[in-house]
């Protein structure tokens, strides 16, 4: 569709569109994350939020929701609790105020 399929090329374009803005998943869709946890592989959360997690530290900046989501995913990796959106409740996200740090960041 993409050399000069100028027809092909629109209805390809709407069903991506019209997949995109339905507001559902299909099973092929899944972040790299869940499949690694579906598939019972180490996750990359360690070269990502773990990244964040430890520049925070070099700055002082404390990051609590950083480490309790690295907290949560190591827990599903070790298969000590399931998913569920549930746990991200179990938390508060909100930037705190006035804690006397140098800064707290999310």
């Amino acid at each position: 569709a993409y050399d000069g399929d100028r027809p092909g090329l629109a209805r390809l374009e709407q069903i991506l569109l019209d997949g995109a803005n339905s507001g559902t998943r299909s099973e092929l869709q899944r972040p790299s994350m869940a499949q690694d946890l579906q598939k019972k592989r180490p996750t990359e959360i360690d070269q990502i939020n773990g990244t964040i997690a430890a520049a925070a530290r070099k700055l002082g900046i404390r990051v609590p929701a950083q480490e309790r989501i690295i907290s949560l995913l190591k827990q599903l990796e070790r298969g000590e609790i399931i998913a569920s959106p549930g746990h991200f409740g179990r938390f508060d996200m909100r930037e705190k105020q006035n804690t006397g740090n140098k800064g707290e960041a999310q």
